[in-house]
């Protein structure tokens, strides 16, 4: 996966989180009496926490330390999606949970992502439930949980790719590497033939010429015999 995908999908989460904000803000600016509730400043102080958690989660995992890190962070999103359903629910705080869900499929294994997905929702239905008809709980539970499936399974099957992608360059530098050497080891191996075959012919030929300069030596005195020395 290169660093522009994941900045892009980065991005998007930043852009849903704070289009869920959004509502609640134009009230705000509308009605600035409101911050004096407790109830919205708590629901301000959780949204700002929700962001700064997701802004801490860097969808990849180097270290078992960062794992823990990533992992504290999903779970205060989570917490703080849900607190924020409880206290001032506009409808959007559940594409939050959307966010959250997209987050584990880069993170977590199948099936322990679609359990984490299937405790979030009912605990959003849970709490939609104190506070709105039975119906329009159910209706906006189905909503959510079908972004968050679609969502997670984007983000789950791109990340499989990714490290597909990731295992197959991998696979042909380690192939590279290989070819070259070989390819030093043939290289090596002959000019070892050639030095062998060098160090022989040379041997051979400096054996025979000392042997002819022993028979030489020995013939020094014989003319004829210095003669057909020099001959051969």
């Amino acid at each position: 996966m290169t660093i522009d995908t994941v900045k892009l999908l980065r991005l998007a989460g930043f852009g849903l989180w704070g289009l869920s904000g959004l509502p609640i803000t134009v009230t705000f600016v509308q009605n600035p009496a409101l911050l004096g509730a407790t109830s919205y400043r708590l629901w301000l102080g959780c949204f700002l926490l929700f962001g700064a958690a997701f802004a801490l989660t860097g969808w990849r995992v180097r270290t078992a330390q960062r794992r823990w890190v990533q992992l504290v962070s999903l779970v205060i999103q989570t917490s703080t999606a849900l607190v924020m359903i409880r206290l001032v629910c506009s409808g959007l705080e559940g594409s939050l949970l959307v966010i959250v869900a997209a987050q584990l499929g880069w993170l977590l294994p199948l099936s322990i992502a679609l359990g984490w997905i299937g405790v979030q929702t009912a605990a959003m239905c849970v709490v939609l439930g104190l506070t709105m008809p039975g119906q329009l709980t159910l209706a906006l539970m189905t909503i959510y949980l079908g972004f968050q499936v679609l969502a997670f399974l984007s983000c789950f099957l791109t990340a499989r790719e990714a490290a597909a992608r990731a295992d197959v360059i991998q696979t042909n530098r380690e192939l590279r590497a290989t070819r070259e050497l070989l390819a030093n080891t043939s290289r090596l191996a002959e000019r070892e033939r050639l030095s062998r075959e060098l160090h022989d012919t040379l041997g051979h030929h400096l054996t025979a010429l000392s042997l002819n300069l022993e028979a030489g030596a020995a013939h020094g005195c014989d003319p004829r015999a210095r003669r057909r020395w020099l001959l051969d």
